[in-house]
């Protein structure tokens, strides 16, 4: 071939590979947007609300390539008959500029689904149910030249199967706009087949822009309500309808889903994020449709995971009492009733303990009772003075035959005093007691800090559980979620029946561990209560409790930094120690017994050398003398002499015993082995403490050093779980693997959740060990301690500023 020749070939090669390029090439690669034509069945709020979210999410899934677009003009709203929205769907299949269509709205995607033949690309993106609609369905597409849909795996029908089951009425009023009924006649013949069947009788009723007439309209033995699509209602009628069947105490299902049930209404079991699925999809099949591919050729099935949603604010108002398996799998908005009890925080919790904690008011019983043995001690060493007065009265024979020593009647009365002048057995009693109050307080404090280990404890306990029955419910909603696509797989044949029993055996699973984790709700409650002195059950709020907590000395950055290197934490424990034997109320419980028993050792060795000195007094007076005897008889010119009325006497009394039996020996000595016996016992205690308080240390760094990592875990299990789910949703793995992955997931999750709380548990558990919490401390206080530990680090040979 010459060489000219080859020229030429090459140039018809290229010519004829850009040609074919320009023929194949997608539409989006042009500087044009297609335009998308809209189909709404009616103007309203609603409808503006669903156009508004489709144009949303299909232009972010585009992004800025500026593949379509949706001009004004080409957004039609019908005015919700069927003849309205079949003009609309003709104007816009007539335009030229026009690309694709899409019905956003159920009687417009009906009809546009119907409409043979179509000349341009169209999507019916709110197809209620494609079986009773008797829409084609071939291998999963539609099979008709330009025809796509989108059919949700829930049903109206499977609904008012789900919302009996969850409300077993007998009276249903079912409350929609005409026009699904008026388009879909097969809905209306098929609602009331299973409605007998489930031997339930429904009224219809007819909504389109007043609420009061459709409160007027309801039956007055309906005893629950069925809320279909009501476009046609403004934002506050929706409100007013809602708010009137609450006031019946009718339980009311919504079909469109989650919007309603936040708005007043009782439940729903549209998926979440329904409107939004079906968006993505539409946005998928436009750029499948402008990359050449036949509408009437994509799927039209979507998998969508029917999800209960109970308003319990609702479930209150109208008094409706959910089954504890509902409440095991429902995402529950308003769980918590309004608050009527107390709400508790942690620090909260930790200053109310102190004054409730019934243990701690017996100690404080305890130290003022000891507070008046240190007072009897004490009054043995003040002078004692006693009082008497005595009236007497014996036989006037007896009297006159005495000669005037004993009156027939005589009151008298004495004073009596007596001081110890050398008594060091009562001065070692009150020394004694003064060492024993100390212990006394000592102990106190000890029980301070046990009352506020516990109601901490406590309350960490019950967040615990709360978010390990938060991790179970959103593990049954993954499960149900499952067997929903399980279910899915089986009509297309993709599955067998026995993964759909494999999850159905999971749910039940899951439903259990979800009850059993509400339990430990209640019971983690109870202990609660029980520690702070409340009534057992009585309800009460709880605010979550982080590491960043202000009233926790982790809020300071600094005392984290100490756990980066194992020196630098070394250190720290070898400080923490020396303060917490500082601090630990045991310690000085035992110090004083040991200064107890010194001071009565010392009295003991005394008392073999050491007189009791005492003085002592006494006045008498006769007050009154009657009757025989009351003067003394007269011997002629001589009276008998009588003593005087008024006396007194003052006495100096010394004694030292000789010979006791070695009572005073023989208390010395035991004096001496129990003090022997407590230095023995501090000893050990001291050790107790200086192992509690690194132990508690080794519990706190570890913990918080696995907060991060099970958090990673969580995060990872969760993409696997991800990425597997939708991987068996597509039939590329197995139900093993998905078992697999999700039985990590959950396990990932609870350790995620438990990390943060066993750290908290553990901060407790030292804060206890070193004998002060930082709730308590003052910022000048948090800083001295700061100081000391910067100060420790200096002389253990650590710069605190370069760690």
């Amino acid at each position: 071939m010459s060489r000219a020749m080859k020229t030429s070939a090459v140039r018809r090669c290229v010519v004829l590979t850009v040609l074919c390029v320009a023929i194949v090439a997608p539409r989006n690669a042009s500087a044009e947007p297609a335009h998308v034509g809209l189909v709404l069945d009616g103007a309203s709020a609603f409808s503006d609300s669903v156009r508004s979210a489709f144009e949303r999410e299909i232009i972010g899934y585009f992004g800025n390539q500026r593949t379509v677009d949706f001009p004004e003009r080409h957004t039609i709203a019908a005015d919700w008959t069927r003849q309205g929205a079949e003009a609309a769907i003709d104007q816009l299949l007539a335009r030229r500029d026009v690309d694709i269509v899409v019905a956003l709205g159920p009687v417009g995607s009906n009809v546009l689904a119907h409409r043979r033949p179509l000349p341009k690309p169209a999507i019916a993106a709110l197809v209620v149910d494609a079986s009773l609609q008797r829409l084609p369905l071939q291998n999963g597409t539609s099979g008709v030249k330009n025809l796509n849909y989108v059919n949700v795996s829930y049903t109206a029908l499977r609904t008012l199967q789900l919302f009996h089951e969850l409300v077993p009425f007998r009276k249903l009023v079912v409350i929609i706009r005409p026009g699904p009924f008026e388009e879909i006649p097969e809905l209306h013949r098929r609602g009331q087949a299973m409605a007998e069947s489930m031997g339930v009788s429904i009224t219809f009723t007819p909504v389109t822009t007043s609420a009061a007439s459709v409160l007027l309209a309801i039956p007055p033995d309906a005893d629950a309500a069925y809320l279909g699509p009501t476009e046609q209602l403004p934002e506050s009628g929706l409100d007013s309808l809602l708010s009137g069947l609450n006031a019946r105490r009718l339980p009311t299902f919504s079909f469109t889903g989650r919007g309603e049930v936040e708005r007043g209404a009782l439940a729903s079991y549209a998926p979440k994020d329904d409107l939004v699925r079906r968006a993505r999809r539409v946005a998928g099949n436009i750029q499948r449709i402008l990359n050449g591919e036949d509408a009437g050729t994509l799927p039209v099935n979507l998998a969508s995971i029917p999800q209960l949603t109970l308003n319990m604010a609702t479930a209150r108002a109208i008094d409706y009492s959910p089954t504890w398996v509902t409440l095991s799998e429902a995402e529950l908005i308003h769980a918590e009733a309004a608050p009527t009890g107390m709400t508790w925080s942690l620090v909260g919790v930790a200053q109310n303990a102190l004054l409730a904690n019934l243990s701690l008011q017996a100690s404080a019983r305890s130290v003022a009772s000891g507070k008046k043995s240190v007072s009897i001690a004490r009054g043995a060493l003040f002078p004692q003075i006693q009082a008497e007065a005595t009236g007497t009265q014996i036989r006037e024979e007896t009297a006159a035959a005495s000669f005037g020593q004993q009156a027939e009647r005589q009151t008298e009365g004495q004073l009596g005093l007596s001081l110890p002048l050398i008594a060091d057995r009562k001065w070692a009693d009150l020394a004694v007691e003064k060492h024993r109050q100390t212990g006394r307080e000592a102990d106190r404090r000890d029980a301070e800090l046990d009352a506020v280990h516990d109601a901490t404890t406590a309350y960490l306990n019950v967040l615990r559980a709360k978010a390990i029955a938060t991790v179970e419910r959103e593990n049954v909603k993954n499960t149900r979620a499952n067997l929903e696509l399980a279910k899915l797989r089986e009509v297309t044949g993709a599955a067998s029946r026995a993964d759909v029993f494999r999850w159905e055996a999971e749910l039940a699973q899951g439903r259990r561990r979800v009850l059993d984790a509400n339990a430990r709700v209640e019971l983690t409650s109870l202990e609660f209560n029980r520690v702070l002195n409340r009534p057992l059950e009585e309800s009460f709020r709880t605010e979550d409790a982080s590491v960043t907590d202000p009233s926790l000395v982790t809020s300071e950055p600094r005392v984290l930094e100490y756990f980066a290197t194992p020196r630098t934490f070394r250190v720290f424990r070898d400080f923490m120690e020396a303060e917490g034997r500082a601090a630990s109320p045991r310690l000085q419980a035992i110090d004083a017994a040991i200064a107890a028993e010194r001071r009565g050792a010392t009295a003991a060795r005394r008392s073999l050398w050491l007189p009791n000195v005492s003085l002592s007094g006494a006045w008498s007076d006769v007050f009154s003398r009657s009757g025989a005897g009351a003067s003394p008889p007269s011997l002629g010119p001589v009276d008998l002499p009588q003593a005087p009325d008024a006396t007194w006497s003052l006495r100096v009394q010394g004694s030292l015993p000789i010979f006791d039996g070695f009572i005073r020996t023989s208390t010395l000595g035991r004096s001496n082995l129990e003090i022997q016996r407590l230095e023995l016992e501090r000893r050990s205690t001291e050790a107790a403490v200086s192992q509690r308080i690194r132990g508690a240390l080794q519990d706190a760094a570890a913990s918080w050093l696995g907060i991060e990592q099970a958090r990673q875990a969580a995060r990872s299990s969760r993409s696997n779980l991800d990425l597997v789910t939708d991987a068996y949703s597509r039939g590329a793995t197995s139900i093993i693997t998905l078992l697999d992955a999700q039985e990590a997931a959950l396990s990932a999750e609870e350790s995620a959740a438990n990390a943060v709380y066993d750290f908290l548990i553990d901060l407790m558990g030292f804060e206890r060990s070193i004998g002060r919490f930082g709730f308590f401390l003052t910022a000048s206080e948090r800083e001295a301690l700061f100081q000391r530990m910067n100060e420790f680090y200096r002389a253990a040979g650590i710069n605190p500023a370069r760690r």
